[in-house]
C-alpha cells in the first residue's frame, strides 16, 4: 500500500518523459499492477494489465514472448477475480505464441500448458483436453529441465487427479488407507523438493503398491506413478 503512491508518481514522470507507448513505461505499469494484486485489489489492477498488453502488442507485435507474458498476467488477474471463462482465450493465445516463438519444449510453454489446463478445471469438470494439456506439460518439463524437476511431480499429480475422477476402481480405499496414501504422496513430494531421491522412491513405491491394490495392476493411472519412480532412477 505504501509503495503505490511512489509507483504512480514514477509513472507520471515516465509517461511525460517517454510517451504513453513506451516499453519502459509498460514495465512500470506492470509493477504497479502487481503491487495492487498483492493488496488484493485485482479489479484495480486489471486496466493496468490491459494497458501493458496494448503497449506490447503495438510495440513488439502480437506474436512476441513478452506479449505472451502480458496475456498470461491478464489471464491470471481475471482468474483471481473468479472470471475463468474470460481468462481462457487469453491463456490460449499465450500458449499459441509460446509454442510458436519458444517452441513446445520450453519451460514457459510448459507453464502455459499447465495454466490453461487448470483454468479449464476452474470452469467445471475438466475432460480430455485438460488431461492432454497436463500430459503435454509433463513432456515439455522433462525435455526442458530433466526428469527430476519438482514441477514434474505436481503435474503428474494433476493428471492423476483427473484420471481417477473418470475411471473405475476395484475397490474403495478405507479412510485409514487414504490417509496413508496421501501421506506417502506428500512425503514423496517433500523428498523430491530436497533431492532425497532414495526416500522419494521408497514413498512412491508405496503409492504404487496401494494403487495396484485399488485400481488393478494394468490401470492407466499407474502410468503416472511409474513415470515418477522412473525419474528417481535416472
Amino acid at each position: 500500500m505504501l509503495a503505490e503512491p511512489l509507483y504512480r508518481r514514477s509513472l507520471d514522470i515516465m509517461e511525460k518523459a517517454l510517451g504513453s507507448e513506451n516499453l519502459e513505461l509498460a514495465l512500470f505499469l506492470n509493477s504497479l499492477a502487481v503491487n495492487l494484486g498483492v493488496q488484493g485489489r485485482e479489479r484495480d489492477a486489471e486496466p493496468l494489465y490491459r494497458r501493458v498488453l496494448a503497449i506490447r502488442e503495438k510495440v513488439l507485435g502480437p506474436v512476441h514472448a513478452d506479449t505472451a507474458s502480458s496475456l498470461n498476467n491478464l489471464a491470471v488477474n481475471l482468474l483471481n477475480q473468479g472470471r475463468a471463462g474470460d481468462a481462457e482465450p487469453l491463456y490460449r493465445r499465450a500458449l499459441a505464441i509460446r509454442e510458436k516463438v519458444l517452441g513446445p519444449n520450453h519451460a514457459d510453454t510448459a507453464a502455459s500448458f499447465v495454466k490453461l489446463a487448470k483454468n479449464l478445471e476452474a470452469q467445471g469438470p475438466a475432460g480430455d483436453e485438460a488431461e492432454t494439456l497436463f500430459r503435454r506439460a509433463l513432456e515439455s518439463m522433462v525435455r526442458a529441465s530433466g526428469p527430476r524437476h519438482p514441477d514434474i511431480l505436481n503435474t503428474s499429480n494433476s493428471i492423476y487427479r483427473l484420471v481417477t475422477k473418470r475411471l473405475p476402481v476395484l475397490r474403495a480405499m478405507t479412510a485409514i488407507e487414504k490417509v496413508e496414501y496421501d501421506g506417502w504422496i506428500a512425503a514423496g513430494n517433500a523428498a523430491v523438493d530436497k533431492q532425497l531421491w532414495s526416500k522419494a522412491e521408497v514413498n512412491w513405491r508405496k503409492v504404487l503398491a496401494r494403487e495396484e491394490a485399488t485400481f488393478g495392476p494394468n490401470h492407466p493411472i499407474i502410468i503416472t506413478t511409474l513415470s515418477n519412480i522412473g525419474g528417481f532412477l535416472v
